[in-house]
């Protein structure tokens, strides 16, 4: 036999209904038989049968609940059990495949009894069925809520405004990841409330086989209607999966870049150490052993936010009244595209100051919207103003060795200029 006339005799399909709907399954594979086409194996992972190539058939399938999964799992097992094959086959029926947590059995006999005809069994195994699933999304929804919530519970706001398309792309996953567990919660409620359905007429007296259960599936009259939405639901999510792929991968390894303040091109909107450098600039003394460059400017913009400026600076400088003053200056200006934003971020970066655990200082002096200061680890002083839709998070902890300048003082100068 040719390789051309061997391929032609199988062909592949799409599932045209969701695998939970054991009626639509079992309606399809028999129409498909008796267009002559006979399932031949079955590709769970990716909703795939593939059938081969026969005379029109009339032979009715059934799909048998696993109810043993996690047992054979453990043993590494697949397919019924043995006492399960050979009780099958006393009445006719043969196993064909695993569909999911599924058994699918064929019969080819329209008069042979059904595999089970006892309707409690019958709801006992749907279930079992439901139950299977519980875990799987009770995890998943632990899972991402452990996700929203670490989020949340950092700095969200600042992040996006400081990150850039880095942070976006973090964002835009998470959004993604989001609207995927709502879907997944409400197929699992649909899944649960089909099979709910089933076990009731089951358990008021309705047989698998009459008319009253199949009419209970949403798909098995009309399952033609479905294939190309089906086909198409599995394009966009696939599509879906590697466009968020390619957005996290292109901007994985995006680092904000810190560059020497002699090769920043913009105006800082701050005064900085150097600033109070004499008027030959002679006197500023950078601190040589600092592993990045010294004085560093990073300027980022972003969705939320217009402009970011991160600047830090470990340095000395002799003032115009032969004063030494230094230490390290770090300011996070943020440039939000609106006032409430700018609320917001000033909200989350007294929040992460830990109120309490921090010594809070006197922020009466500053002339802000909103104004808060407090010692970080009793040593680094450091403020949070909000102007309009500006914020500035600055810390100045000074060289022991140095003039000290007043919490108060070097603050105010920053708050002034912004």
């Amino acid at each position: 036999m040719s390789l051309k006339t061997n391929l032609c005799r199988y062909t592949v399909r799409f599932f045209p209904c969701p695998y939970y709907d054991i009626i639509a399954v079992e309606t399809w594979l028999e129409d498909m038989a008796a267009e002559g086409l006979f399932v031949y194996k079955i590709i769970s992972a990716m909703d795939l049968a593939v059938f081969e190539r026969r005379e029109p058939m009339q032979v009715r399938f059934r799909l048998e609940v696993e109810t043993d999964g996690f047992v054979k799992m453990l043993k590494d097992e697949k397919g019924p059990s043995e006492e399960q094959l050979e009780l099958s086959k006393e009445f006719g029926w043969e196993y064909i495949a695993q569909y999911g947590q599924f058994y699918i059995f064929c019969n080819h006999d329209p008069g042979a009894r059904e595999m089970n005809t006892d309707p409690a069994v019958q709801a006992m195994a749907l279930d079992i069925a439901g139950k299977s699933h519980r875990p799987s999304w009770i995890t998943i929804a632990f899972v991402f809520i452990s996700v929203i919530f670490n989020i949340v519970r950092e700095r969200p706001l600042s992040f996006l405004a400081s990150g850039g398309a880095f942070a976006l792309s973090i964002y835009l996953f998470t959004i993604f990841l989001l609207g995927v567990w709502v879907w997944i919660i409400i197929h699992e409620y649909k899944i649960y409330r089909f099979y709910r359905k089933l076990q009731d007429a089951l358990n008021n007296g309705e047989d698998w086989a009459d008319e009253g259960m199949r009419r209970l599936s949403p798909y098995s009259s009309n399952w033609r209607k479905w294939p190309k939405w089906f086909i198409y639901r599995r394009m966009m999510v696939l599509m879906l999966i590697l466009g968020m792929s390619a957005i996290l991968i292109m901007f994985w390894n995006e680092e904000s870049v810190y560059l020497p303040l002699g090769s920043y091109e913009g105006t800082l909107p701050f005064p900085t150490i150097q600033s109070f450098a004499g008027a030959d600039g002679n006197d500023y003394i950078p601190n040589p052993y600092s592993e990045e460059p010294n004085p560093s400017v990073c300027e980022e913009a972003s969705i939320v936010a217009s402009q970011y400026t991160s600047y830090t600076e470990l340095a000395r400088v002799k003032t115009r009244d032969e004063k030494w003053i230094g230490g390290y200056l770090h300011v996070d200006y943020y440039e939000m595209r609106g006032s409430l934003l700018a609320r917001v971020l000033a909200w989350e970066l007294y929040r992460d100051s830990k109120p309490g655990r921090w010594a809070a200082l006197d922020a009466s002096h500053l002339n802000a919207d909103y104004a808060y200061m407090y010692l970080y680890y009793n040593e680094e002083p450091t403020m949070i103003i909000r102007k309009k839709n500006i914020v500035v998070m600055a810390t100045f902890s000074q060289y022991e060795e140095c003039e000290q300048i007043p919490e108060e003082v070097w603050s105010a100068v920053i708050c002034d200029s912004v």
